[in-house]
Parts: C-alpha cells; sequence; structure tokens
C-alpha cells in the first residue's frame, strides 16, 4: 500500500469477503495489515471476527485504507518507525527525478551508464532499449546500482512493460525529461524497469565531520555513522 504496488484486484476480494460475511452476522479487521497477498489471491490472518456493525464494514470503514486516502496517510505518518521516517524524508530530498549512474552485471562483464530516473514512492523507475546491453544484462541478472553525487542505491529490477502503458510514469518522466520523452519512449522496442532499494548509503558531512547515512531495507535498519576510518 505505502509504495503504490497494490493490484486492483484485492480492493474487489476485500468487497467479496464483505459481501459474504455481512449476511452471516460478521465483521472482521479490514485494516491492510490483516492481509497477505500471495499468487493474486488475498489471503486474511487475524485472531477474531466480531458482531456485524455496518460502520465497521470494508464500504463504510475499511476502504479507507486501502488507496491514497487522507485517512491512509495521516495512519501511515502517526505510525512510522525511525526507519520510515527518515526514509520518507530521504526520498522528499531526493525529489521526482534525477540523472543518476545504472551499472549491471551478467556473467564476467560489468557495465554502467547515465540514465534518466523518476522516483515514486521511494521506488525508482527507468526505460530503455531491448536491443541494448543493460536490458540483456537485467534480464540475467535483477541486481543493479544507482549512483549520483553522494548517494549510493543497490537493488532489485523488474521489467513493467512499455513506459507508455504506465501514465503516472509516462507523465512524470515527460515533465522531467522532455528530450528523451518525445525522443524514445514512444519507441516499440522501449521498456520500463522499475528499483525496489535494498540498501541505500549516503555520505555526508555535519560540523566538518564525515558520516555514513545507511538504510537497509531488510528489517528497516536504519543508521547515522560517523566514519572514524577504523
Amino acid at each position: 500500500m505505502l509504495r503504490d504496488r497494490l493490484p486492483e484486484t484485492c480492493a474487489e476480494q476485500v468487497r467479496d469477503m464483505c459481501r459474504c460475511l455481512g449476511p452471516a452476522g460478521l465483521n472482521i479487521d479490514y485494516f491492510p495489515t490483516n492481509f497477505i497477498l500471495r499468487e493474486g489471491v488475498l489471503y486474511y490472518i487475524d485472531y477474531e471476527c466480531n458482531d456485524y456493525m455496518e460502520e465497521w464494514d470494508f464500504e463504510h470503514w475499511g476502504v479507507r485504507y486501502w488507496s491514497g486516502t487522507p485517512e491512509f496517510w495521516q495512519y501511515a505518518r502517526d505510525h512510522e518507525n525511525e526507519f520510515q521516517r527518515q526514509q520518507r524524508s530521504f526520498w522528499e530530498v531526493f525529489g521526482e527525478a534525477k540523472k543518476m549512474v545504472l551499472s549491471t552485471a551478467a556473467g564476467d562483464r560489468v557495465s554502467s551508464r547515465m540514465m534518466s530516473v523518476i522516483q515514486m514512492e521511494g521506488l525508482l523507475y527507468f526505460q530503455t532499449d531491448r536491443a541494448f546491453l543493460k536490458y540483456r544484462q537485467l534480464a540475467e541478472n535483477k541486481n543493479a546500482a544507482l549512483c549520483m553525487d553522494n548517494i549510493q542505491i543497490g537493488g532489485i529490477c523488474r521489467e513493467l512493460g512499455h513506459p507508455m502503458e504506465n501514465e503516472r510514469f509516462a507523465g512524470l518522466y515527460g515533465k522531467h525529461f522532455p528530450g528523451s520523452f518525445e525522443r524514445y519512449s514512444g519507441l516499440k522496442n522501449e521498456r520500463l524497469f522499475v528499483m525496489s532499494p535494498v540498501f541505500i548509503k549516503k555520505w555526508i558531512y555535519r560540523d566538518g565531520l564525515p558520516f555514513e547515512e545507511v538504510f537497509e531495507a531488510e528489517g528497516e535498519r536504519y543508521s547515522l555513522t560517523e566514519y572514524k576510518g577504523e
């Protein structure tokens, strides 16, 4: 939900659950953290059911948390941990678009090149031609890295289809990189990739002292450590 990656079919699956439970006189807790998505099927897992009350069914309460409603984002802000707070601040400063160096590898060959990158909810999007080396390397090895200035990001990439099929990406790409958008985005061979960051490191100075700011997605670990070279 936070990354805007939930399949559209999920909300309808929850509605189907509600349609079955209501006539049976039952409510479940429709908050998204009580559900697991596996192979396109949504499973509800919790420790109890409640007597049915209309104000707490999906359409009157749960639906508020299954899309980017004000209630959803307020809840997310109110319940952020330190990792989430720092990560949100990082992406706010990062902005919607950057020129970054993308490094990919396959076999014994590593290659790098400058890319136009769009950031949406902490995910990084870029487009490329199917005939290019980076496409072939990503097809073999989904692990890649993006780098700019004092920031390095390692993550896992997946192909999403043609860039013009993603309306939001196309809009932001056209806004920030109009020349590339007009020249390349509509070409038949272009493909869109998204990187899910696994590791982010930012080198910063505070009062003249060097620090490493690190975000690790696994376990949601955040650290800010002074570099002493020991």
